[in-house]
């Protein structure tokens, strides 16, 4: 049975809710749920629409507590402290699990990893490596400057949305107390956050994992109107929105891969588009500016669209 992590806060319980339930949806057998959270009362007050799922075996809440640690590079950035989160799985993660399948809240499952992700975790724990990874980046061209502020002497970058771990092996080699000793020494280097910290450690020392387990839908204006080909379709098996556009925004739901996301989102909370907003007026404009360059009619459900994003973007402030 393959065991799952996630690492959220009160800010990503929806986007959460949509990934695991894409997954116990596609899954072709039942799954164990390990989450890590900052404040786990409030994802109960959701996760009754996947508690009683018949994909899922067990799930275990764990509250975060943090040791006094200042986390690098938060300020002003997209993520929250929760990306550093499962540096810390060996305080929390009951140490008679094997391995564990860590996906980053912006995951969407299309299709059964199961079999793929059974053969992989299968040749990981056969082998000397603690992770398997997809690799993002070579050190070569503009990549250069990544790989010397990190000190890497190997010539590979992973994306660590998606990792596969041999818990037995973290355990055993201490790798909490390592890596966190790496993000002390690395602070002030630090951008891409623990991501950066984790391939500074690991360093090229991983097995390859499948582009179709951390399947990337990188979000940009420009490839907006770009349609996933039949092709790909058929092989991706867990989407990445990965990079800052994320599909909850209006500016990134005008992406028509933004989709694949609101489909589940629609199919838990009976709603046509989660939409959020941190900034009203930045959100306002960038909803006219998809209205006048037509680019609203090239998405899914347009008028629904329209509409729940005025519905956030005037919500009245609770007070």
């Amino acid at each position: 049975m393959i065991n799952y992590l996630y690492c959220f806060d009160t800010n990503y319980n929806i986007q959460a809710l949509c990934s695991i339930y894409s997954l116990l949806q596609n899954s072709s057998e039942k799954i164990n749920l390990e989450i890590i959270h900052n404040k786990p009362e409030s994802f109960k007050k959701i996760y009754k629409k996947i508690i009683n799922h018949s994909n899922l075996n067990n799930l275990n809440l764990y509250e975060f507590k943090n040791p006094g640690i200042k986390f690098p590079n938060l300020n002003g950035a997209h993520v929250s402290e929760a990306t550093y989160y499962r540096i810390f799985i060996s305080k929390y993660i009951p140490k008679d699990i094997d391995s564990l399948v860590y996906l980053d809240a912006d995951i969407i499952c299309y299709r059964d990893p199961s079999k793929e992700i059974d053969k992989t975790i299968k040749n990981l724990l056969n082998s000397n490596e603690v992770i398997s990874v997809k690799t993002e980046h070579k050190n070569e061209g503009n990549n250069q400057e990544m790989f010397k502020r990190l000190s890497l002497e190997g010539d590979s970058y992973f994306n660590a949305g998606v990792m596969l771990i041999d818990f037995k092996k973290w355990n055993k080699l201490g790798l909490t107390e390592l890596i966190l000793e790496k993000m002390k020494e690395l602070e002030e280097s630090i951008i891409f956050w623990d991501q950066d910290v984790l391939n500074s450690y690991f360093d090229g020392r991983y097995i390859e994992l499948n582009n179709n387990l951390n399947y990337n839908l990188f979000l940009t204006e420009k490839n907006s109107k770009i349609k996933t080909s039949k092709e790909s379709e058929n092989e991706m098996i867990l989407l990445h929105y990965s990079g800052s556009y994320k599909p909850w925004t209006v500016r990134g739901a005008y992406n028509l891969s933004s989709d694949f996301y609101h489909q589940i989102y629609r199919e838990l909370f009976q709603q046509k588009y989660h939409i959020i907003s941190n900034w009203r007026v930045g959100s306002l404009i960038q909803l006219i500016k998809g209205v006048l360059n037509l680019n609203i009619f090239f998405i899914n459900k347009p008028l629904g669209f329209l509409i729940d994003s005025l519905k956030i973007i005037f919500k009245k402030n609770d007070r």
